[in-house]
């Protein structure tokens, strides 16, 4: 059975508050939302496609094409800013040879510049898939991108 299928036979008597939480567990299974996920959700739901897309998109954790193994999120918000976020970007577009919202030719990252991830008190702010990391300067955040690689090539 297909990962679209199994989530919505999760929800067998379908809500539209269910949209969000089969957003989410489509998105963690596939990696991604298809134009296929997004039809299949909205036929489930009895919802439009272009209501299911207009609220996948609203929130800026749905993604629409495959991420990297390791997603990186580098927070631009007014503190990182001031601390030297925009140093870490300029650090990740050199090393991984991408610009934001781009994955890597071997498909180990990907690169998403946001708004805010929360921890202005730790400024600069980055996110790799659900780990935090804070206060880097662009020669550790060279060192973080190293170990992901070697910890990737041990597997």
């Amino acid at each position: 059975m297909d990962p679209v299928t199994e989530v919505l036979e999760m929800f067998p008597t379908p809500h539209r508050e269910d949209l969000i939480p089969i957003l989410q567990e489509i998105q963690k299974r596939c990696g991604y939302l298809t134009e296929e996920a997004i039809i299949r959700t909205g036929r489930h739901l009895k919802l439009p496609a272009s209501k299911v897309f207009g609220i996948a998109t609203f929130y800026d954790a749905f993604t629409f094409k495959p991420r990297g193994t390791f997603h990186i999120r580098i927070c631009n918000g007014s503190v990182c800013h001031i601390e030297g976020s925009a140093r870490l970007t300029a650090e990740a577009e050199k090393i991984l040879r991408i610009r934001p919202g781009e994955t890597t030719s071997n498909g180990l990252f990907s690169l998403e510049i946001t708004t805010c991830l929360g921890g202005c008190h730790n400024a600069p702010v980055v996110q790799v898939n659900e780990d935090y990391f804070i206060r880097l300067t662009p020669a550790e955040f060279r060192n973080l991108i190293k170990k992901l690689e070697d910890d990737q090539q041990k597997e």
